[in-house]
């Protein structure tokens, strides 16, 4: 996991996602995590958008523009070995249902949910949490660090090369001899 937290949202009703995404926000937010959000209304669906496993969530809608449904989606997903999370959700429950009864391949990791605001909120937050208590492990979090902190010591090695260039050439062999001298004797005590 990143301190990005990246969701693939399938929604096609622009009113009632403003509501909802500022939740989603706020409970990322709370986390101290950054929303990264890639929301997509299903017109067009490009199935090699959801090849792989490029999200750490992924909140998708029932019905969607173009007659696509979101059970097609999550075929595509899962067909593809994609086994990140996915919050199914609707306002209309039976068809969401019945589409579940039709089969979709793996329903490991689908997470149901109604269509009501403080329902999908609570839903999405119970989701986020779970993904980060996963994430909480001291590998998890060792690599978190690294992750964070790598681009430093490229910086910091940049920072170092300009400084030696601009030390006259009698100095820089002295340092670089030093250097030498320092690295042979840790060797030789370890």
């Amino acid at each position: 996991m990143n301190i990005k937290f990246k969701i693939l949202w399938y929604e096609d009703e622009p009113d009632w996602l403003a509501g909802v995404r500022e939740d989603v926000e706020n409970i990322l937010k709370k986390h101290s995590l950054l929303p990264d959000l890639d929301i997509r209304d299903g017109q067009a669906f490009d199935r090699t958008a959801v090849i792989g496993n490029d999200y750490d969530l992924i909140l998708m809608d029932y019905r969607l523009e173009d007659g696509v449904t979101g059970d097609e989606i999550i075929s595509v997903i899962r067909e593809n070995s994609n086994l990140t999370d996915i919050l199914f959700y609707s306002s209309d429950l039976d068809g969401m249902y019945n589409s579940l009864k039709n089969g979709i391949p793996l329903l490991d990791g689908i997470y149901l949910a109604k269509r009501k605001n403080e329902l999908f909120a609570e839903k999405v937050e119970q989701l986020i949490s779970k993904i980060i208590k996963r994430s909480e492990d001291i590998v998890n979090l060792r690599g978190f660090v690294l992750d964070n902190t790598s681009d430093f010591e490229t910086r910091v090695e940049k920072i170092l090369e300009m400084a030696m260039m601009k030390i006259d050439e009698a100095k820089r062999e002295e340092l670089q001899e030093r250097i030498k001298r320092r690295l042979e004797h840790d060797v030789n005590d370890i």
